[in-house]
């Protein structure tokens, strides 16, 4: 964090937070239209299409545009719904947001606390629920959009009182700055998206957290404070940007001559935020299809791969430049899934293969059994599981087998529906849960494996 949490002596001052990709990983969107899609507000095509297009951040930051049409969305669905029954969501998509919240900026609210100042949280999201967290994270208050209700109980479907978005958000913070004898040049405001510029500009002490690339820019140009939190521990960056998203734009498919990939389903890979993928695994050319999907996806991923991989003099430097995460196989080390609790906590991709091999007894290539960690990592963080299936790679180069790179085979990658544990309401711990719900993931990805199999043509299944 930088430094500058010293007491200001020049007027009572205080510290303002956005939410989304500041304060948390991600945005607070997703786990609303969650609860949302459950109480039946929003339909499954809908919350898919939010889960792409508005309720996250894409790479490039949020727009005014975007904005503007995911607020007339949720007005619409806000219009004629019961007031009460909104309120009752806020329990679920707390669950959806408490895990995302980086300690880190915990440290930095407490900072301020301890030194005198109050500290407030400053964000689009519903009004309601944004008190109600900055009650539960021990924060002096919040400020959040409020929606219009009429006297029967039901929303109207307007916005009662300011957006709190861009200069709203500056509005709000001068009237409130002005009913509480605050000074906003001896204050703080911490913020990722150059849409919060007017908010940043507004105080004494802007710190930029997470940028987006304008963003980016703008704190550089204004030699601005920089907090990056979106990468765990020890990743490096270079001008704010990760090596290995930096070489996303020429991971290009067509660079390997000898296969055709095919890929699908990427729209169910956020552009931004945690993810939890789980793939099949039959091949060692399984990194590299799946290494293009998530270029095409625009996202670099964290994989957890075999400890022998991180041996090797070579490999093993540029799987630990790129912090991958290394799995001691057979000795019950719980490390693996530490780190990549820290790397989801971080809203990173974390890619899990459950088979933890290559090597089947199924002739048909069909996966086998699955270790329970997928479940367990997303039941503790509360992110879902992508269940993702390659097909043709087997075909390439496999641990037992002739490999083959007979020029334009085609290599399919097919991502699937997200798979929910934490909709099922089962304990961590609880082992023949996390069995049965592990059991039933592998049914998902074997569903996905034999559709894929089904349709690839039969004369590009020899060596």
């Amino acid at each position: 964090m930088p430094k500058g949490v010293e007491e200001v002596v020049e007027g009572r001052s205080a510290a303002f937070f956005d939410l989304d990709r500041t304060l948390m990983a991600g945005s607070s969107g997703l786990p609303w239209a969650r609860a949302a899609t459950k109480a039946g507000l929003v339909s499954r095509r809908q919350m898919a299409r939010w889960g792409v297009d508005a309720l996250r951040f894409r790479l490039r930051g949020s727009t005014d545009e975007a904005t503007e049409k995911l607020l007339a969305e949720i007005k619409l669905i806000f219009r004629g719904t019961s007031a009460r029954q909104i309120s009752r969501m806020a329990p679920e998509v707390l669950v959806g947001v408490l895990p995302r919240i980086y300690p880190e900026m915990l440290e930095e609210v407490y900072a301020h606390q301890d030194a005198g100042r109050p500290t407030f949280i400053v964000s689009a999201a519903g009004d309601e629920l944004v008190r109600l967290l900055a009650r539960i994270l021990y924060m002096d208050g919040g400020i959040g959009t409020a929606y219009e209700i009429g006297e029967d109980g039901l929303f109207t479907g307007e916005i009662g009182g300011t957006f709190m978005y861009g200069e709203g958000k500056v509005e709000a913070m001068r009237r409130f700055a002005a009913e509480h004898a605050i000074d906003l040049q001896a204050s703080y405001a911490y913020s990722d998206s150059a849409s919060d510029l007017p908010m940043l500009r507004a105080v004494g002490h802007p710190v930029v957290v997470n940028p987006d690339p304008r963003m980016r820019v703008l704190a550089v140009a204004r030699r601005w404070p920089v907090v990056y939190l979106d990468v765990p521990p020890g990743v490096p960056k270079f001008a704010g940007i990760e090596p290995q998203r930096a070489i996303i734009p020429f991971a290009i498919s067509d660079l390997v001559r000898f296969a055709r990939l095919d890929i699908a389903g990427t729209e169910h890979i956020p552009e931004s935020g945690p993810a939890i993928l789980c793939g099949n695994h039959r091949s060692y050319f399984d990194f590299v299809a799946l290494g293009y999907a998530f270029a095409k996806a625009g996202r670099p991923a964290r994989y957890l791969a075999k400890k022998e991989l991180f041996d090797a003099p070579a490999v093993g430097t540029i799987l630990r430049g790129a912090h991958q995460i290394s799995v001691a196989r057979g000795t019950g080390d719980e490390s693996p899934l530490v780190d990549a609790a820290a790397a989801v906590r971080a809203g990173e991709v974390v890619v899990v293969y459950p088979e933890g091999t290559t090597t089947t007894t199924n002739q048909d290539f069909s996966p086998g059994p699955g270790k329970t960690g997928a479940v367990r990592l997303s039941l503790g963080s509360g992110v879902p599981i992508l269940p993702v299936a390659t097909w043709g790679g087997q075909y390439v180069w496999r641990k037992s087998g002739r490999q083959s790179l007979a020029f334009g085979r085609p290599i399919w990658v097919a991502a699937g529906e997200p798979f929910d544990p934490a909709e099922r309401g089962i304990h961590p711990e609880d082992r023949g849960a996390v069995r049965a719900l592990t059991d039933e993931l592998m049914d998902e990805l074997g569903h996905l494996v034999d559709d894929l199999r089904r349709r690839y043509p039969a004369g590009w299944t020899r060596g």
